[in-house]
């Protein structure tokens, strides 16, 4: 069991608005810095939305990993950690069908031809989403989840009916939901959060329609500037990130930084180790998915974050 600390070293602040959201699709959450925390796989934390810049020090990052007992933090963040990152983002106000790659027009315009999105609320998305969530982690290899039963996943969409922002798209082949998306707006930004399809929109490229549809309608909005479907993750999530790229959004540069707990700083943090590992990911390929995090050790080796409390005002 790693070792307690004093509640104080996290600068905890009231709960997040989408903490309750969150932990009803089977996350742990942490509210600390004024944004909200959740566990990635078995590992690590991230934060959300995932283009939040965190000011933090060291000693306040290990003191969240303490709490947590997570192994790693990874978030943006303002310091110049000398770790490369991006967000993706649409900011032009015209978005629509010029704003995509070729390929990927071609495929909202196949989808046309037999969907339509539109907004949905969430007694349609509670009643209507099960395909969609079964389909979306059989993919990532997910067999066991809250959202799976009708139960579970009543609990997600009452607790999304109350965040303040919190809007879901959707994508429907007759009156049949085959995809849906889940974004959260906030001041002048909107920020995509949970995307699930069923097998059936990859036929009839219904998530295509439904990125372009979702974009187009939010930049069209009075008063906002800005969309964003999250960061490039670590390790990264190539197809994903290269969909969102087709789709019209455009990566912009930020600072990344990755801390690991520490307890295994020293043993998991050295050359020789993040070496051997990284030798052991290219016997093992995709048979050892926890070697993926080795993205994240090196990621940690070149973080450089300030050894002092953050000021805040």
């Amino acid at each position: 069991m790693l070792p307690p600390i004093p509640e104080t070293s996290v600068m905890p602040v009231a709960d997040h608005p989408l903490a309750e959201f969150y932990q009803a699709l089977g996350h742990q959450t942490q509210t600390a810095f004024g944004v909200l925390w959740i566990d990635v796989g078995r590992f690590s934390l991230t934060c959300v939305p995932c283009s939040s810049l965190i000011e933090a020090s060291r000693e306040e990052v290990d003191g969240l990993l303490r709490q947590t007992r997570r192994l790693a933090a990874v978030f943006p963040t303002p310091e110049p950690t000398g770790i490369a990152g991006g967000t993706l983002w649409v900011r032009d106000r015209d978005y629509g069908p010029h704003s995509l790659q070729r390929q990927f027009r071609q495929h909202v315009r196949r989808g046309e031809r037999s969907c339509v999105v539109r907004p949905v609320d969430w007694e349609t998305l509670r009643t209507g989403a099960g395909e969609c969530n079964f389909d979306t982690l059989r993919r990532r290899g997910i067999r066991e989840s809250p959202i799976l039963t009708p139960t579970g996943w009543s609990r997600v969409c009452e607790a999304a009916a109350r965040v303040e922002g919190l809007e879901a798209f959707g994508c429907f082949h007759d009156t049949r939901l085959i995809a849906f998306l889940i974004a959260w707006n906030r001041g002048d930004n909107c920020a995509g959060l949970v995307m699930h399809r069923s097998q059936a929109a990859e036929e009839l490229r219904g998530a295509h329609l439904l990125f372009h549809e979702f974009t187009r309608t939010m930049m069209r909005r009075e008063g906002l500037t800005g969309v964003s479907l999250g960061r490039i993750m670590l390790p990264p999530q190539h197809s994903l990130e290269q969909f969102k790229r087709h789709a019209g959004y455009q990566v912009e540069p930020i600072q990344v930084a990755a801390v690991l707990h520490p307890a295994v700083r020293g043993p998991l943090g050295n050359a020789v180790t993040r070496a051997a590992l990284r030798r052991l990911r290219q016997w093992a390929g995709d048979r050892l998915p926890p070697l993926e995090n080795v993205a994240v050790l090196d990621a940690a080796a070149a973080t450089r974050l300030p050894h002092r409390p953050v000021v805040r005002q």
